[in-house]
């Protein structure tokens, strides 16, 4: 499929009732494929969802019922199954019922008989189900994998994961005592299998809360904010703004690995694994929890939590050496990164501050970073590369901005239809798109008076009061190079109001002279 868009599906229930037990609701909200080879290309997988139960709480049913469906974009087995330059976003799976688990993939399901690749491709705003509870004592987990699940093995390049969010636990069910636990992997949940990620960002995603208890206890947060996996390789990513899930009432504790949870990490190399968090009452580390093999090369905002062990391969994980940039759980590095946004390239990516570790302190891998751009891209000559996904290619100051008064601002408002009076105006001009515009005036900043290139263009709106204005701008780009001031726009405003208008003759009229008037009408006797 090429150039394709499935939007906007929804499943059916899935099953029939009998007693003690109801089938799981449908699966694959948007593509539902079962054997052989697909290949989504340049497509869009967008707002679809597997359906909510028709029994809604189930509240007074004493019995089981089936998972919620899976795969709210896709539900894929038994396939060859390629992602490129496509988009899988905002898809979502209902909510189970009668105390069964939610369901799990919120963008994209696959079985342990699935080969999945991601190359060049977004996964955003998907939600996995979150579980239900019956009046007995059954209670459901949240489903995992808010992006992707997968039981087979999943190869991701050059790709985004961010925004998607995990299940929460069901509650305690009322005649119960246990909460039960939120779903593990926010963006991407692979069990049992391995995931390899090159070139690529996680970000912003959310492992499922735990259910709450109001007697016992309550169940656990979900843990792999970012990503939940068995096996794991990583090079050259950034995994930054994960939350893994929250402990409730009574609850069981919170998730662990804000970023990353890993049951046994193969080898990771020039990655950022900084920035992400967990609940304070988790007793591990913000960014990572479990086994893995270190080749060096990566900053990592706070380790507490992350077991390494010697590769026999020979890479090993040296915490205070110059492979390694390490934090420490009293004072985490801060991985200095930009927002996740558009900064080039087919996928958004956080592009690195000049301020940041990570620049120069790299090793080449790859000849291009996740946008596409060249590495190593040096201005100072060395031939180190940046760690994580992206690699900072312009390091010289932006040109200077332009200024002028919007021209809507020519005339002002009207005052007293006496005078105009322009105190409040917007200021415009072109810069370098993505960059920050500061305005000063008279050589002083001005508070608050900021503004975000746009199509190379800004406005900035401002008040001045009476008197002559010197107005000046920089710009600072995202990697924060500031550039010159601008030159100079004065601006005079006059709130003064004028005396009234006096009006003359400019006429000069003739004198009329005096004569006899005659008049022939006879006079009345």
């Amino acid at each position: 499929m090429e150039n394709s868009h499935v939007n906007s599906n929804f499943t059916s229930i899935g099953g029939d009732a009998f007693e003690g037990y109801i089938g799981a609701s449908g699966s694959g909200g948007g593509i539902y494929i079962d054997g052989g080879t697909l290949t989504l290309r340049s497509s869009s997988v967008n707002k679809n969802a597997t359906a909510v139960d028709s029994f809604g709480e189930c509240f007074g049913y004493r019995g089981r019922f089936g998972s919620g469906g899976s795969g709210g974009g896709i539900w894929a087995s038994k396939v060859t199954f390629i992602l490129e330059s496509s988009i899988v976003n905002e898809n979502s799976i209902g909510k189970s019922c009668g105390g069964s688990d939610g369901g799990s993939g919120g963008g994209i399901y696959a079985t342990s008989s699935v080969k999945l690749t991601l190359i060049q491709t977004t996964v955003s705003k998907n939600i996995a189900g979150s579980g239900s509870i019956t009046d007995g004592v059954e209670i459901g987990y949240g489903g995992s994998g808010g992006g992707i699940y997968s039981g087979g093995d999943v190869t991701i390049e050059r790709s985004t994961i961010s925004g998607n969010v995990a299940g929460n636990g069901a509650p305690a069910a009322p005649d119960g005592v246990l909460g039960n636990d939120g779903g593990f992997g926010g963006g991407i949940c692979v069990k049992n299998a391995m995931l390899a990620m090159k070139n690529s960002t996680v970000s912003g995603n959310a492992a499922g809360d735990a259910g709450p208890s109001w007697s016992v206890r309550g169940g656990e947060g979900g843990s792999g904010g970012g990503i939940y996996a068995t096996k794991l390789t990583l090079q050259n990513c950034t995994i930054t703004d994960n939350v893994a899930g929250k402990a409730e009432v009574m609850g069981g504790g919170a998730g662990e690995g804000g970023g990353i949870y890993v049951v046994s990490g193969q080898f990771f190399q020039n990655n950022i694994i900084a920035g992400n968090s967990v609940d304070i009452s988790a007793q591990h580390s913000d960014d990572c929890y479990g086994s893995f093999f270190s080749c060096g090369y990566n900053l990592i905002g706070d380790p507490t939590g992350c077991n390494s062990v010697e590769d026999p391969d020979g890479c090993s994980f040296i915490r205070y050496g110059y492979k390694e940039l390490v934090g420490s759980d009293a004072n985490p590095l801060n991985p200095s990164l930009a927002p996740l946004a558009d900064y080039g390239g087919p996928t958004q990516t956080h592009a690195l501050i000049k301020e940041s570790q990570a620049v120069d302190t790299g090793i080449c891998i790859f000849t291009t970073d996740q946008r596409g751009l060249p590495r190593p891209t040096d201005s100072y000559g060395w031939t180190v590369c940046d760690i994580g996904a992206y690699e900072l290619i312009d390091k010289t100051p932006p040109e200077s901005p332009t200024l002028m008064l919007s021209s809507d601002d020519d005339t002002g408002s009207n005052s007293s239809d006496q005078i105009t009076k322009m105190s409040d105006m917007t200021i415009t001009g072109t810069g370098k798109n993505a960059s920050t515009v500061q305005l000063y005036r008279n050589g002083s900043q001005i508070s608050g008076a900021t503004g975000i290139v746009s199509d190379n263009t800004f406005f900035i709106d401002i008040s001045l009061t009476e008197g002559i204005h010197s107005l000046t701008a920089t710009q600072t780009s995202i990697n924060g190079y500031t550039s010159a001031a601008s030159s100079p726009l004065t601006i005079t405003v006059d709130t003064a109001v004028p005396r009234p208008p006096v009006c003359s003759f400019h006429r000069t009229m003739t004198p009329v002279s005096a004569t006899a008037i005659t008049s022939h009408r006879k006079p009345r006797d």
